[in-house]
């Protein structure tokens, strides 16, 4: 590789004891580059050096170039740094060459020099650098941006450091917060590096910049850019179901959830923001931590940009029956809360349903069984468990104990009855349900035996027992209740059962007295008793858990109490002698009779082996006993267990009734009473010591949370206890403060065996203390299994004491919205409840400060779910202004007001103001809109106040024409400008705003945008001044005042389209822009363009397919055709207007679109139109065909016949005869659009196709699209217009202007015309002989495919409009008749300015008022341009000439192009001068074009068309080649074959190849003209006539037979044909002018400033009599010899020269002068000449001949002067003023003279000197023909040339002299014009005084001036004058 190559190798020029070549010289890699392609570096650098040592670098150039290289180089110039002595090196490609670099250090410091190196001849530097030891350090990068960074949010970036220094580098950073630079300190070896990291942490939506300096070395600094952008995050949070809550807060609704079951739903937060953003879900507070169901996982996190991240957030109850609502706050790191997530969900406990609560089983003999279903269902969706609280020694036996049901499932279980004993048995039994009260059966039946007989209980008598209980008697026997009913004391009611009847007067003296006592006084147990079947959820609970051994109370009827419910038998060895165990049982009576207790044990049955082996583990004794009336009994529990380490357990039943129960004879039927039920569980464990059996124990919850409370009732909930070991165990539940505790817990100890369960019902019952305040109550309970502590499960017990908990915003001080007097405020506040139970509430507003009931807050009362943030309205209304402080009171309460209720205060202050509006704009331009279409304004009110405001919006307005331009004033104070609500009434027009709507509030201080639609109906300027008045609620005016708010300017207008500029392309090239103007009536369109469209037409857009309803018939070119044009239905018109008659502007025919007439199958007719959109408004346009417009009918509507008119327009849609590109557009403002018509000539005839050119909301113009085809070899003459308007002409000028009308033929074959002049004798008859009218060619020619200008002359006898039908004949054809129009004017009329009018009197020709001057249509495929392809001269005097420049450009990038110009009409040759007339233009470049036109001849109008034939170079290179080739080749054919005809050996042998071309018929016809295109410009400025385009050849191979068409085709595969030359691209240059002679032009003119314009060239001079005249001359006296003789002796003296002559003479002496002022010696002889004497030969005069004296006399002889009276005499018949008249006219010469300069004077007028004649009778004398030039006045010039100032004189005031001196000034200017162009000099650029350096003389010049004595004279130092080497370019 190239570059720096270490050499280990000492120079020649050092030793090798000093080369040092330790690592201290470390090449670092300088940078590379490329010189001519010789690669090497950029400089060599020694680094780590120390003086007095040697160090040498290889210095390495590689040519890369694919060629040699010349390579050479100087030495260094310091002694520092050596190399080898320099020679020359030639590199070959890919060679390399090294050089050493050898540098001797002798001090410490810095060295620096340059080896210079020459790469082929070029210098180049290479730096030599010796540096000393530095600190550098570079940054990668050197600027860091963090970008869009969230606030709060922590960003890093990471940097390195290079140490690319020779040292160590200390790093130290100093930066500005909030960027962080770590670490800030640290060094870094030489070439190391070390990375960094930026941490930005944007502290507030800031564009932060900071500059971090680095400090290093000693001194050393480096900045690094740190860029940042706090912003705010944008998030948004949805929810699946994207539901959202009046408060815009996200709701997520969970439903219904069963406990301990987790819901989870997500949702989802979209980061807006372009950067990333943390976030983090937090819970609000209030919400007690043991009462959140809900949780959310995730809590933190960071979002993309752009990106969105899924929450989820669960919910899991843990305590049924209750409603939970929870919020979550999403929040960014700044602290903005994005969203506030809602979750609401309602947890739900098992819904098990029973079939039946009472099973009755009637009578059963001892040992019998009966059964009964019993059906329990699940209502819910979740599993439940159940269990059924009854011992396996009952007589009553379920099938199923325990189990589970799944959701909406059910489970049957059969109770089975087998009874023993003979006695009435009745239980309640307690079905046990997870998170469900308990279920409660009653299940009762009778057991008889032989011996025993006890009544049969009933579901009767089971409720007349409970009627005794509830009435405190069934603790007496029958015998007693017997002994009252005989007292009286008791009765029987309906059912049969016992009560305490009324007592009588003794009985309560008695009662009072203390001798008696009442029957429910003396039962002792006189509390509340609860029997099934319970409806209600807390009794079922209290039932079962009050039943005096869990609780406190008793709510059972038991009448026998036991002293103790459960027997734990611990520790209890099998290996001791006495392997039992005993403990005692107290059974009490209650009741007032014997009672007898029978336990249901095996010990019942006979002796049999599983009785003594269920009797050896517990036993009871005695099984049976009686019980006296109020006395107990002992029994003893036996426990014998047979096996160690285990646990036992049983349960007994025991049965207790009254004895007199036995037989059922004896009771009576109102004494039957149920036996009362005991249950006792035992449990006990062989346990060794040191024993343990390890329990698994399962809780559904270890969090107890009771639902609120705050009346004092109790609550309950369910705790269930799963054994998922092998072994059963025995659990306890401890309450650590029992004394204390709120707490009842059954049961609270038990036996669960193994993969079993047990429900445990918990109650909680606040104590009295607890419910003065709100608390929270939670207590921790111990589940101790197996009795070992090791083995507790902590479970904790939440309760709340409810007391109403609300959180007020702002600590209850509310500003409430001001408002005004009559209108009301609503002012949302929002209140928290933080309490779990629903709180009830009620407002009071303060009296003393609101009397007027001013303050109203909604809802005045309601209820607050728990968590809830309810909204609440406080409306104020107003009837004094002012401020205001109203308190008011909210009372809450949970529950029935058992313990109060709190009050909570709110303090509102309140405000009355009074209200404004105004707008942000007070007066706004909304520019244009257009007619039939609407705008919407908005409109931005401003509430100036706090408070809110009712409006209503009113709008007056005004219109103005649109011609005014008056300025519109607007209102400067809104607030003070009060108007009466009567100043706005309107007038009936109706109007043009709609506000939506008129009436709406908007906020105080607040923005509100008011949508106004504006639809203006007119072209009109509108002004709408808008006004307001303040509303009440109702709706009603608050005072009879309105404001102004603002004014707005509106101008209705409508689409403006119009058509600017047409060009033809393909068959249409030939036409002028003139003709194709006129043919397509573009003047009439953008007419109609112009006028404002009717209601139907601004209706729609564009219209849709509808239907035609009209049909109208137009006449096209002589011949009748219908054209059916169809009108669109209006389906949806407006109101107004519907009566409105169209008007005479509006189009009542269709316009024609006239094609050119062209033979079948040649090319299509092309037509570019440019449309312009002249508007301010964006308009949409379109062509609609007759298919589109036309509607689709249905099939039955399809009649299957067509029209011939529907055939003809449906074969020419079919066909495309007529194609329009694009057909629909839409234009912006000041657009164009070019659109293309195409007519395709396929079919002979002619076709008619009428199309709709619709304006979207504008004009639609009704166009026939007209096209012609004709049959080869037919005639025929297209007719643009039957009806040609004359320009009018003003009555008795000198002479009529000559008019142009123009036929064109369409056929393959020349037409002959001629008119019928015995029509215009007529018409002169009936003119008293006056040729009114006159044609000045009355026949000619037309050649195909060309067209004819004929001249016609409208001399009008009257001011009034005439009207000819003159008949022109046509060869061949039928006779037309053209109807001219003219009218003719007086100029003493006072309303002639539609005619005197410049503008109008000449555009008027030819349409061209609207026709631009410059190109405005660019075709993209146009080879050449020009910029200016129209001139317009106006009013141009006789004699003159005018000039104008334009500029052709080649639009190729690659070809070069050839040109040349021709002109159309043969006689306005003589007219135009065109230079140059043919040239080369190279491609992208331009030339200019000079054109000349010369006013001769008669007054006319004149509209020249000049066409220039364009050339690409390439294709006619081809084209020669092409030819040259087929020139040899038919050589060669002519060479090998013998070939007779006559027509080929003509062509070869006649060599006309080039020029001429043999026709069909066998004869010669001419070829396009060709020019020289090897030649540069052609500096003749004379036209050319084009020569004739040979006919198009006609297709005949339709009608042709297959015989024909294969002998044809075989004669074209043998014939060669000749290559046909190129088609040309035709360009149009079109030039229109009025000539007028002296007089009329002075009379026309408005300034005579003007006059000075122009020049009076009399060399031009003619007689401008029209032909006509010339022609009616014959009968006068004037013969044709006579007028010849004249002439001879008029031009006797005078030589006459050509053209081309003339031009050879003006170049000459162009040449001559020009080279005569560039000659410096010419210049020096000047001032010598004008001093010398008069030479000799100056004496010598020339003496002029006799004869040529006499001649010259004669020019002033009377005969001429008689021969001008006779043209005066001749010219006053027809003219009202004669010439003499004029000359006597004193004011009218005295005008003249002082407008007319001095020159032309002398030529009109003459002052005796020179007789010149007049204008109106200078003789003709054409300029295209001769020149004359006077040889006398020759002589006299050379004569007189240095004579005195009379001679001098008549020299200037010679017109030859002065038309010479025009021409040279011409040409001179034109050269200048020409070199600035071509970027020979610039005419813009500062004159500069350029010193030219002092000639340098020869030595003996010198000896000359020295001899002379003229050395020490001054140099004098002639200026030479900058030389212009100027070409002829006339």
């Amino acid at each position: 590789m190239p570059g720096l190559i270490r050499n280990k190798q000492s120079l020649n020029c050092a030793s090798a004891d000093h080369l040092n070549l330790n690592p201290l010289s470390i090449y670092n890699g300088a940078p590379k580059v490329n010189w001519d392609g010789v690669e090497t570096v950029k400089y060599v650098a020694f680094r780590n050096w120390t003086p007095g040592d040697n160090y040498t670098e290889i210095l390495s150039l590689k040519n890369l170039s694919g060629r040699n290289v010349q390579l050479s180089y100087d030495v260094p110039k310091t002694r520092a740094f050596q190399t080898i002595y320099p020679k020359r090196v030639t590199l070959s490609q890919g060679v390399s060459f090294t050089l050493p670099i050898n540098f001797q250090p002798l001090e410490k410091q810095q060295y620096q020099d340059e080896l210079v190196v020459y790469i082929n001849n070029q210098q180049k530097k290479i730096q030599l650098l010796g540096l000393l030891p530095r600190h550098k350090i570079k940054i990668e990068p050197s600027e860091i941006s963090f970008g869009y960074c969230a606030v709060q949010d922590v960003y890093t970036r990471t940097f390195k450091i290079r140490n690319i220094g020779d040292l160590d580098a200390t790093i130290e950073w100093d930066v500005t917060e909030p960027f962080i630079i770590e670490p800030r300190e640290c060094s870094i070896a030489p070439q190391g590096h070390h990375q960094f990291q930026c941490v930005f942490n944007p502290v507030w939506a800031l564009v932060y910049k900071a500059t971090a300096v680095c400090k290093y070395g000693d001194t050393d600094l480096i900045e690094m850019t740190l860029t940042g952008t706090g912003k705010y995050p944008h998030l948004i949070v949805k929810s699946d179901d994207m539901n959202m809550n009046n408060n815009e807060n996200v709701i997520l609704n969970f439903g219904k959830v069963p406990i301990n079951v987790c819901v989870k739903k997500e949702f989802t937060i979209t980061n807006h923001s372009a950067f990333r953003v943390p976030f983090k879900v937090e819970h609000l507070a209030g919400v007690p931590p043991f009462d959140v169901p809900f949780y959310c996982k995730q809590s933190r996190g960071c979002i993309e940009p752009l990106a969105q991240h899924t929450m989820t957030m669960s919910f899991e109850p843990k305590t049924f029956g209750q409603t939970f609502r929870d919020y979550f706050s999403v929040l960014s790191l700044s602290g903005l809360v994005a969203a506030l997530v809602e979750c609401e969900g309602v947890s739900l406990g098992s819904q098990i349903e029973i079939n039946t609560t009472k099973l009755g089983f009637g009578q059963v003999l001892s040992n019998g069984k009966t059964s009964r279903i019993l059906e329990l269902k699940n209502q819910s969706s979740n599993v439940a468990h159940f269990e059924i609280l009854n011992p396996l020694d009952s007589p009553f036996h379920f099938s199923v104990q325990k189990g589970t049901i799944s959701g909406t499932d059910k489970q049957t279980i059969v109770v089975t009855f087998v009874p023993i004993y003979p006695a009435g048995y009745y239980k309640i039994v307690p079905i046990l349900i997870e998170h469900q009260a308990p279920v409660l059966v009653e299940v009762y039946g009778t057991c008889h035996t032989d011996s025993g007989k006890p009544p049969v209980l009933s579901e009767k008598h089971v409720e007349n027992f409970k009627r005794l209980c509830q009435r405190h008697l069934a603790t007496y026997p029958f015998e007693m209740l017997t002994e009252f009913i005989t007292k009286g004391k008791l009765a029987r009611d309906e059912n049969g059962a016992l009560y305490e009847a009324q007592p009588d007067s003794d009985t309560l003296e008695a009662i009072y007295n203390g001798d008696s006592v009442s029957l429910a006084d003396n039962n002792n147990n006189q509390q509340h008793l609860i029997f099934p079947p319970v409806t209600n959820i807390l009794d079922r609970y209290t039932w079962y858990i009050d039943d005096g051994y869990h609780g406190n109370t008793n709510v059972r009827s038991d009448f026998v109490t036991l002293s103790e419910t459960y027997f734990y038998f611990d520790n209890c060895s099998v290996a001791t002698e006495n392997n039992e165990w005993q403990k005692s049982l107290t059974v009490t009576n209650q009741t007032k009779g014997k009672l007898v207790v029978i336990w249901m044990t095996n010990d019942l049955y006979d002796g049999t082996t599983a009785s003594t082996k269920q009797s050896s583990t517990f036993s009871i004794f005695p099984a049976t006993c009686e019980i006296p009336p109020l006395k107990s009994t002992a029994f003893r529990i036996i426990f014998r267990p047979g096996v160690h380490d285990k646990f036992f357990e049983k349960k007994f039943e025991a049965y207790a009734f009254y004895k007199n129960q036995r037989d059922f004879s004896l009771v009576p039927d109102y004494g039957i009473m149920l036996p009362t039920h005991m249950e006792v569980t035992c449990v006990g464990n062989t346990l060794l010591q040191n024993h343990e059996i390890i329990p698994k124990c399962e809780l559904d919850r270890t969090i107890v949370t009771f639902p609120p409370e705050s009346d004092g009732n109790p609550i309950f909930q369910t705790l269930t206890i799963m054994n998922t070991g092998t072994t059963p165990f025995v659990y306890r539940l401890l309450i650590e403060n029992i004394d204390q505790t709120c707490l009842s817990i059954k049961p609270n100890s038990g036996y669960i065996n193994e993969n079993d369960y047990c429900i445990i019902i918990l109650k909680f019952k606040p104590k009295e203390s607890l419910l003065s305040h709100a608390s929270v109550y939670s207590e921790k309970l111990i589940l101790r299994l197996n009795d070992r502590e090791k083995f507790d499960i902590p479970i904790t017990v939440f309760a709340t004491i409810e007391k109403p908990h609300l959180l007020f915003p702002n600590d209850g001080q509310i500003y409430v919205l001001p408002t005004c007097i009559g209108l009301k405020s609503e002012t949302n506040i929002k209140i928290r409840s933080l309490t779990r139970s629903p709180v009830e509430f009620s407002w009071t507003i303060d009296k003393q400060n609101d009397n007027d009931n001013q303050l109203l807050i909604q809802p005045a009362y309601g209820t607050i779910t728990p968590y809830e943030e309810k909204e609440f309205i406080i409306i104020y209304r107003p009837k004094d202004e002012g401020r205001n402080n109203i308190r008011a009171r909210l009372a809450s309460w949970i529950g029935e007001k058992t313990y109060g209720t709190e009050m909570y205060q709110m303090n509102l202050f309140v405000s009355t103001r009074e209200g404004y509006l105004k707008a942000n704009e007070l007066h706004k331009d909304l520019g244009f809109v257009s007619l039939g279409t609407s705008i919407v304004h908005d409109l931005y009110l401003t509430n100036g106040n706090d408070c809110l405001l009712r409006y209503r919006l009113y709008a007056k307005q005004t219109t103005y024409p649109v011609e005014t331009n008056k300025i519109l004033s607007s209102t400067s104070n809104f607030r003070g400008n009060r108007i009466d609500r009567t100043n706005i009434d309107n007038n009936d027009e109706p109007l043009i705003i709609d506000f939506f709507p008129n009436e709406g509030y908007i906020d105080g201080r607040a923005k509100l945008r008011v949508p106004l639609r504006i639809h203006p109906f007119s072209r009109s300027t509108y002004q709408l001044e808008i006004f307001y008045e303040l509303l009440d609620d109702n709706g009603t005016c608050l005072n009879d005042r309105i404001f102004s708010l603002c004014k707005l300017t509106v101008n209705g207008v409508y689409p403006c389209l119009a058509f600017t500029d047409v060009a033809g392309s393909n068959n249409s090239a030939s036409l002028s822009k003139s003709l194709l103007w006129k043919a397509f009536n573009l003047k009439t369109i953008n007419r109609l363009l112009a006028k404002e469209p009717s209601s139907l037409e601004l209706t729609y857009a564009i219209f849709p397919q509808t239907e035609y309803h009209e049909q109208k018939s137009i006449k096209i070119m002589g011949k009748e055709s219908e054209i059916h044009m169809k009108n669109v239905v209006e389906t949806n018109t407006t109101d107004r207007n519907d009566d409105k008659k169209m008007t005479e502007d509006e189009q009542n025919e269709a316009i024609v679109f006239n094609f050119n007439a062209a033979p079948v199958n040649s090319p299509q007719s092309e037509v570019h139109l440019l449309l312009e959109n002249r508007g301010d408004l964006d308009t949409e346009w379109s062509f609609l065909f007759p298919k589109d417009l036309q509607c689709e009918l249905e099939y039955w509507a399809r009649t299957g016949d067509f029209t011939e008119e529907e055939l003809a327009e449906m074969k020419l849609q079919d066909n495309k005869i007529f194609h329009i590109n694009p057909k629909k557009g839409v234009l912006k403002k000041h657009e164009k659009v070019t659109i293309t018509f195409t007519y395709k000539h396929i079919f002979a005839g002619q076709h008619v196709l009428p199309i709709l050119f619709k304006v979207g909301r504008g004009r639609q113009i009704m166009l026939n699209l007209n096209g012609v085809s004709v049959e080869p070899g037919e005639k025929y003459v297209h007719f643009y217009s039957t009806t040609h308007n004359l320009l009018p002409v003003e009555l008795g000028k000198q002479g009529a202007p000559v008019q142009q009308y123009e036929l064109w033929n369409g056929g393959t074959v020349p037409v002959h015309f001629q008119v019928d002049m015995q029509q215009l004798e007529q018409i002169s008859t009936t003119n008293y002989g006056f040729w009114v009218l006159d044609c000045l060619t009355p026949e000619g020619t037309i050649l195909p495919q060309k067209s004819f200008i004929t001249q016609w002359v409208f001399n009008p006898l009257e001011a009034r409009e005439y009207k000819f039908n003159i008949k022109v004949h046509l060869e061949d054809l039928e006779p037309a008749f053209i109807t001219f129009v003219g009218s003719g004017f007086d100029s003493r009329d006072t309303n002639i300015d539609e005619y005197t009018d410049n503008n109008n009197t000449l555009d008027t020709i030819d349409n061209s008022i609207t026709l631009p001057n410059e190109t405005r249509l660019k075709l993209s495929d146009r080879l050449a341009s020009l910029d200016v392809d129209r001139f317009q001269f106006g009013n141009v005097p006789l004699f003159t000439k005018q000039r104008r420049v334009t500029f052709l450009t080649n639009n190729s990038n690659t070809d070069s192009i050839t040109f040349i110009w021709h002109v159309t009409n043969p006689e306005q040759v003589r007219l135009i001068r065109i230079q140059p007339v043919r040239g080369k233009i190279e491609p992208k470049q331009s030339i200019p074009i000079k054109v000349t036109f010369m006013a001769v001849e008669a007054p006319s109008f004149h509209d020249i068309d000049l066409v220039c034939e364009v050339y690409n170079e390439s294709v006619m290179n081809k084209f020669d080649s092409d030819v040259e080739k087929w020139e040899n080749e038919i050589k060669e054919r002519w060479q090998r074959f013998e070939i007779d005809d006559v027509e080929y050996e003509t062509l070869l042998q006649g060599k006309a190849l080039d020029n001429e071309k043999i026709s069909a018929n066998g004869t010669k016809s001419p070829l396009p003209i060709t020019f020289q295109r090897d030649t540069p410009n052609f500096q003749s400025s004379t036209l050319q006539l084009c020569k004739t385009l040979p006919p198009i050849v006609v297709n005949y191979e339709l009608d042709e037979s297959n015989y024909d068409r294969t002998k044809r085709l075989r004669q074209q595969r043998q014939a060669i044909s000749r290559p046909p030359m190129p088609i040309p691209e035709l360009l149009h240059l079109a030039f229109t002018a009025r000539t007028l002679v002296y007089t009329e032009y002075l009379e026309t003119c408005n300034n005579l400033t003007e006059i000075n314009k122009y020049f009076i060239d009399t060399c031009l001079g003619g007689d401008y009599k029209h032909h006509g005249e010339k022609k009616r001359r014959q009968d006068e006296n004037f013969s044709g010899d006579e007028q010849d003789i004249q002439e001879e002796e008029e031009n006797v003296g005078i030589l006459t020269v050509n053209i081309d002559e003339s031009d050879t003479i003006k170049g000459a002496l162009s040449d001559l002068i020009r080279s005569l002022l560039c000659d410096r010696v010419f210049i020096d002889s000047v001032p010598k000449m004008i001093a010398e004497p008069i030479p000799y030969f100056k004496q010598l005069q020339y003496t002029k001949r006799k004869q040529q004296i006499t001649r010259q006399s004669k020019d002033t002889s009377p005969r001429s002067n008689e021969q001008l009276s006779d043209r005066s005499k001749q010219h006053q018949s027809q003219r009202n003023r004669t010439i003499k008249e004029i000359e006597d006219d004193k004011q009218q010469q005295r005008l003249l003279d002082d407008s007319i300069p001095e020159h032309e004077q002398s030529l009109t007028w003459g002052d005796g000197r020179l007789e010149s004649p007049t204008m109106g009778d200078m003789p003709y004398q054409p300029y295209n023909e001769r020149r004359k030039i006077s040889s006398a006045s020759s002589y006299e010039r050379e004569e007189n040339f240095f004579s005195d100032d009379i001679n001098s004189r008549k020299l200037k005031e010679n017109p030859n002299f002065t038309s010479l001196l025009e021409d040279i000034i011409e040409n001179t200017l034109w050269n200048i014009i020409q070199e600035a162009y071509s970027n020979e000099f610039s005419l813009t650029a500062r004159p500069r005084l350029i010193a030219l350096p002092p000639r340098k003389h020869s030595n003996n010049h010198h000896h000359h001036r020295r001899q002379n004595g003229e050395e020490n004279q001054p140099k004098q130092t002639i200026k030479t004058p900058p030389m212009i080497t100027m070409q002829s370019v006339d």
